[in-house]
């Protein structure tokens, strides 16, 4: 008698080759899904905010790219024959969820508090971009928003400063390592950046630990950060590390900073800083401030008496951003009940 039916194994074998398929599929999905929530909060995919809710005056662009995706941006120009005129602008680089009409309380401040140009975008498959988020399509994204940023008449003749938050912060390493980015990007400032997805999952996800080689969205920032130096090697860096992240475990962050060759490079500590309110923290906005106006070129001197970015006005603003996130979710939440 057969141990084994021999009809049976051979179905077996058959079969194999699609279920190993139908299951890297799966899984390949679920990563995606998990750490790619483009469609939270609720609306997140087709409510999106424009500057001039905020009295910001804007260009609202589509940036294409090689592959058919067009990235939904906005454009926050300062007047560059004004005497406070700063010839700085900031590229925002946001977290895995939301949309850019969540960061614009930031850009408010960069923009009339800091008088600092400012751009924002929406990575693929999130806000009004469209296609769907993946690793490699956002770095494909960055070589063609970097392109974009040179041509553009004002910006090109501007110094760019990358600010980025969590996902945003290896998107901006990554952007970092673009040869193009040569003697245009003057500053980088990373807040709660991991090392790589697959050693982020046991602390946010450990039910998946075991399934962390199956990982393909990678982002290594652990390595990418190495190669600042080959081509911004001047670059000043600032990092922004909330002590009490509850998301990204701080060594993460501090093992980015030891291992980043570049010599001009910063760390502050915002000691209750959890992953998502370490913005809310105070002296935040001071740190960000002081770098950009002491190292970023063009070097604009010392913060004069009464430019204290930590005053009450902003402490209000960051406030009021953070109670509209908190209803937006809540009405999420009400929707999907």
């Amino acid at each position: 008698m057969d141990l084994i039916n021999p009809k049976l194994l051979m179905s077996s074998i058959a079969i194999l080759p699609v279920f190993l398929l139908g299951t890297n599929w799966g899984v390949h999905k679920l990563q995606r899904w998990l750490i790619y929530p483009s469609y939270h909060p609720s609306g997140s995919r087709t409510e999106v905010d424009k500057p001039d809710k905020y009295g910001l005056p804007f260009e609202e662009v589509q940036i294409p790219v090689a592959d058919g995706i067009k990235l939904h941006a906005y454009i926050m120009l300062q007047d560059p024959k004004s005497p406070d005129y700063t010839g700085k602008t900031v590229l925002m680089l946001g977290p895995n969820a939301g949309n850019i009409g969540h960061t614009l309380p930031i850009a408010e401040l960069f923009y009339n508090k800091m008088k600092y140009n400012v751009v924002t975008y929406s990575y693929r498959g999130y806000g009004l971009s469209t296609g769907e988020p993946s690793e490699a399509g956002i770095k494909l994204d960055s070589q063609y928003l970097l392109r974009f940023l040179k041509d553009h008449p004002v910006i090109k003749e501007t110094s760019l400063i990358l600010y980025g938050r969590s996902l945003g912060g290896a998107v901006a390493i990554h952007f970092a390592t673009l040869p193009e980015s040569r003697g245009f990007l003057q500053g980088i400032i990373l807040e709660n950046t991991f090392l790589t997805i697959p050693k982020l999952i046991p602390s946010v996800i450990p039910i998946f630990r075991p399934l962390s080689f199956l990982v393909t969205e990678v982002w290594d920032s652990e390595k990418t950060i190495l190669s600042i130096n080959d081509v911004n090697p001047d670059v000043p860096i600032l990092f922004l590390a909330g002590a009490r992240d509850d998301v990204v475990p701080p060594k993460h962050f501090r093992k980015l900073y030891d291992d980043c060759l570049c010599k001009r490079k910063l760390f502050r500590i915002l000691p209750d800083g959890a992953h998502n309110n370490t913005v809310l923290q105070p002296n935040y906005w001071d740190y960000v401030y002081q770098f950009i106006l002491t190292l970023v070129e063009p070097i604009e001197g010392e913060a004069k008496e009464g430019e204290d970015l930590n005053d009450d006005d902003i402490e209000v603003l960051l406030r009021m951003a953070e109670a509209e996130q908190e209803e937006q979710n809540i009405q999420g939440d009400a929707k999907e009940e």
